[in-house]
């Protein structure tokens, strides 16, 4: 649903889309990625948890759980609650599933094939068209 529709069917409870309003009541917990949201999730009296790539904490009162995909993100979030600024809500980390190299990997001798693998949608801002034409030079 494109992000106006979303905020219109939290602000009504979903009273115009009835898949939209059943899934919202049958959700245990209810994850958003845009802070805007999360006040109106709180409608549905579900726990509610932010999903932070940058460790920006916009209305800290309005949900339980902010999850952060990287430890600078955690550090920048940390900060925050070291100042009181974090209200309740509950801080994790769940990096990014691919480990950080201190040193780059030694490539395999045994094939000269380039091996790329990336995690997105595919949507211009991602970048991917930038990927493929890097991988074709």
């Amino acid at each position: 649903m494109p992000p106006a529709m979303i905020r219109f069917h939290l602000l009504t409870s979903g009273i115009f889309n009835n898949r939209f309003r059943a899934a919202m009541h049958s959700a245990d917990v209810l994850f958003i990625h845009n802070a805007n949201l999360a006040r109106l999730s709180r409608r549905f009296g579900k726990p509610v948890c932010l999903i932070s790539h940058s460790g920006k904490l916009r209305y800290p009162g309005a949900v339980d759980h902010a999850v952060f995909l990287s430890q600078a993100a955690a550090a920048r979030a940390q900060d925050l609650a070291d100042t009181g600024r974090t209200g309740t809500a509950e801080l994790h980390v769940v990096p990014h599933g691919f480990p950080a190299y201190d040193t780059l990997p030694s490539p395999d001798s045994a094939s000269d094939q380039l091996r790329i693998m990336a995690a997105g949608r595919f949507v211009p801002k991602k970048g991917f068209e930038t990927l493929l034409k890097a991988a074709h030079i």
